[in-house]
């Protein structure tokens, strides 16, 4: 992850099971964490969502919908860019076949969980969100 202070925007990506778990990754500290990471130089939001999420998984999702972006001072605490474009989709992912540590979480699980707060936060707000709420309910 970067200093928000560096300017670049960062993009996070919400990929969802059949039953509405978002899908975590571990981070380098061993927390879990979304898919993130800092847009390149004059990359456009949504192709830097699908190019992290296939460096991520391996998996080249065919479309993204952008969920919200988040800008201070309404961005969760611990940001760490000054904006965040957060993408979902649902393409219904076994955390099993995925490479390294990825585990689907369920809202319920969020209290219990070693998440960044930023993470927490973001999560919070999207399993409030009509835009999950239109998928799951």
């Amino acid at each position: 992850m970067t200093d928000a202070a560096d300017g670049r925007p960062g993009v996070a990506v919400i990929a969802l099971d059949r039953w509405g778990r978002a899908l975590l990754v571990r981070d380098e500290r061993g927390l879990l964490a979304l898919p993130a990471a800092e847009l390149g130089p004059a990359e456009p939001p949504d192709a830097a969502a699908l190019r992290l999420f296939e460096a991520c998984t391996g998996v080249v999702l065919e479309q993204l919908r952008l969920a919200r972006v988040w800008r201070p001072p309404e961005a969760p605490p611990g940001l760490p860019w000054h904006e965040l474009h957060l993408y979902f989709d649902d393409p219904d992912l076994d955390p099993a076949t995925l490479p390294g540590q990825a585990r689907a979480v369920a809202p319920s699980d969020l209290e219990s969980l070693p998440l960044e707060p930023w993470v927490r936060g973001v999560l919070e707000h999207f399993f409030e969100s009509p835009a999950y709420r239109a998928l799951f309910h």
